[in-house]
């Protein structure tokens, strides 16, 4: 926003007229800087934003990359506390950094994706109340994930995998665990309804 407000010359900076300044910045709609009460009968703000670019050799992109990660990242966590107390709050923002917070995610969706399969399969377990149906069950449900993607990469040819296929993965374990419940409760109705049937397991 400096240039805005100052005018380069030989020896130095100048400031200009800041009433001028704001009223222009007004004019032209340039608020991402204010905040959202800034307009031309409201010319202050409680709020200004800088925004600070960095420069990197393409050479050494991976280095930069690391940088950003294991340097910024963390800082700017640490400086934007939950309950904020500072006068400052810093904020990030690259397409690299977009798609590690990405895979960040995932990684920690994951993590809650395997909780959520032995939540499951306790409860077809208690539903079924058998631990075969329960085990095998589940791991034909988990199979499935892996043949899908299969079919979606090497036969239809798509190659992005975006995060919604991997939020999928509690969606497939919740139809997959109602379909075993359909299965086992049509088995057990059929052979109440037809007591015939109850020891004919190929009729029934």
């Amino acid at each position: 926003m400096t240039p805005w407000f100052f005018t380069g010359e030989e020896n130095g900076q100048s400031l200009l007229n800041i009433d001028g300044t704001l009223e222009t910045m007004a004019q032209n709609g340039i608020v991402g800087f204010m905040d959202i009460y800034f307009s031309l009968d409201n010319r202050h703000s409680n709020l200004t934003r800088s925004t600070f670019y960095f420069e990197y050799e393409l050479r050494d992109l991976e280095k930069y990359q690391r940088w950003l990660t294991d340097t910024v990242v963390p800082f700017t966590r640490a400086w934007n506390p939950p309950a904020p107390t500072t006068y400052a709050t810093l904020y990030y923002s690259a397409g690299f950094l977009f798609d590690w917070e990405v895979d960040e995610a995932v990684y920690s969706d994951a993590m809650w994706s395997g909780l959520s399969f032995f939540a499951v399969l306790i409860f077809v377990f208690l539903h079924t109340r058998s631990l075969i149906i329960a085990i095998f069950g589940m791991i034909g449900v988990t199979l499935s994930i892996p043949i899908t993607l299969w079919i979606y990469r090497d036969i239809i040819g798509i190659e992005n995998i975006s995060m919604l296929n991997f939020l999928s993965l509690f969606v497939i374990m919740g139809i997959g665990a109602d379909d075993i419940f359909v299965f086992v409760d049509t088995w057990e109705v059929v052979g109440n309804e037809d007591r015939g049937l109850e020891e004919d397991i190929p009729a029934r």
